[in-house]
């Protein structure tokens, strides 16, 4: 498997310990190229790329995110603004997606209670289903051996203390070498 993610590699290996990860870089164009030439078998993109670059058709199978979680708020977009710029507030506000906020921010709560950081393969993933907020998180070890699920969902409105709370339960739980 051609990957340079250390989250997609650890994610990989906790299911498949039997598999080979090589480092994998490159544009779309020629990761999908290094794929064909077989220098590896298989190789994650995001399918959002693939659409956008009109090359969904290399997609072999999609993975959901119960199969193998996103990094923590994956797939949005945050545009940082002055607290008291109230004329940028008022143009950006409709672009605003409540629901993708509550989502990210209970992801980046339980990243930050985690210390987490690029060297450390962590995945997040909340969702609003039926008005509740449900988020799973999960840590391993970068070889895969070692894995940690954690989950909680509550009020959409409570999203940083469902976060929070999540990540706490796993930092009890994980190995502090682990998240360093």
């Amino acid at each position: 498997i051609g990957t340079s993610s250390l989250r997609r590699q650890a994610f990989i290996l906790a299911k498949r310990p039997d598999l080979k990860v090589l480092p994998l870089r490159g544009n779309v164009p020629t990761r999908i190229e290094k794929l064909r030439a077989g220098q590896v078998d298989a190789t994650f993109l995001a399918i959002a790329g693939l659409k956008r670059l009109h090359l969904e058709h290399e997609a072999a199978c999609v993975l959901e995110p119960e199969e193998m979680l996103p990094s923590a708020g994956q797939g949005a977009i945050g545009i940082e603004i002055r607290s008291d710029d109230n004329d940028v507030h008022s143009v950006l506000d409709p672009l605003h997606c409540r629901e993708t906020g509550l989502c990210v921010t209970a992801e980046r709560a339980a990243l930050q209670v985690l210390n987490g950081s690029c060297h450390a393969p962590i995945g997040a993933y909340a969702r609003i289903e039926t008005h509740r907020l449900a988020l799973n998180v999960a840590v391993s070890s970068p070889d895969g051996i070692c894995f940690y699920e954690g989950s909680g969902s509550g009020s959409p409105e409570e999203a940083q203390v469902i976060g929070e709370a999540v990540g706490a339960d796993l930092k009890r739980r994980v190995p502090p070498d682990i998240l360093t």
